[in-house]
């Protein structure tokens, strides 16, 4: 068999494997969950290896195995990083070996090397989120919020104005309820102030409602089109297997013959 054979027959392997999963997938409309958790659980793991492999090829490996291998002195900020992820992975291995199982006894020792784990892993997770939210508020701020509000004109800065007081009103209703805000408080509070937040929190709660419905029929148009260029590709890629050939061919001969 030539290598064009051989090509052409990984590409119906592939096709027919693309084929099987889209097919488990679509059992989500018929009420099987069991194939589509199959595919998704399979479609996840791969692609887990696939950026595993490409974060080990591409970053790890050159950026710090090798200097670390070449220069073990004087490297201090990657031998933090390194200890920082070993961190990490020994508090996921605590996780995945030494948690609680429910019906399964567990001695005190298990208990409390289970819970120093991780402690063990709140510290790089911790430092990990503050860097990352502080270096995302200050590019909000400094390259978002600032430059738009103040290099707008009258209608923008409104627009931007009604923005901030939606924001500051979805923040308020997800921070403290309604219910909270009508209950007794120990803290004498004015009349107006308890009516003013009531009135802002609801703003918020339909401010809410809205984003939820945007960002779901942003999902379900998402998602249609997903399945519509998925049916297509696997039409495309019949249309250039042997199948279709062989089923052109057929129809041929059927309709030659009537």
């Amino acid at each position: 068999m030539d290598s064009v054979s051989l090509a052409l027959l990984g590409q119906d392997w592939a096709l027919w494997i693309a084929f099987l999963f889209s097919l488990l997938l679509c059992t989500l409309l018929a009420g099987n969950y069991a194939p589509a958790k199959f595919a998704q659980y399979l479609l996840v793991g791969v692609s887990l290896g696939y950026l595993g492999v490409l974060l080990v090829q591409h970053v790890l490996r050159p950026r710090l195995f090798t200097p670390l291998w070449e220069a073990p002195l004087g490297q201090w900020r990657l031998w933090l990083g390194l200890l920082l992820g070993l961190l990490l992975w020994v508090a996921a291995a605590g996780q995945l070996w030494l948690r609680p199982r429910p019906g399964v006894p567990s001695s005190n020792r298990r208990q409390n090397s289970h819970t120093f784990l991780q402690s063990i892993g709140v510290i790089p997770t911790a430092l990990m989120l503050g860097v990352s939210v502080s270096a995302v508020l200050l590019g909000l701020l400094q390259g978002s919020l600032w430059p738009q509000f103040w290099s707008t004109s009258v209608a923008e800065s409104l627009v931007s104005v009604l923005v901030l007081l939606l924001t500051t009103a979805a923040l308020l209703h997800w921070t403290m309820p309604t219910s909270q805000l009508t209950a007794d408080q120990p803290v004498y509070q004015p009349w107006w102030l308890q009516q003013l937040l009531v009135w802002w929190g609801g703003l918020g709660k339909r401010a809410l409602w809205f984003a939820a419905g945007v960002i779901f029929a942003r999902l379900l148009a998402a998602h249609l089109s997903l399945l519509i260029a998925r049916f297509q590709f696997l039409l495309l890629t019949f249309q250039k297997s042997w199948l279709w050939q062989v089923a052109d061919r057929i129809w041929q001969l059927l309709v030659g013959w009537a």
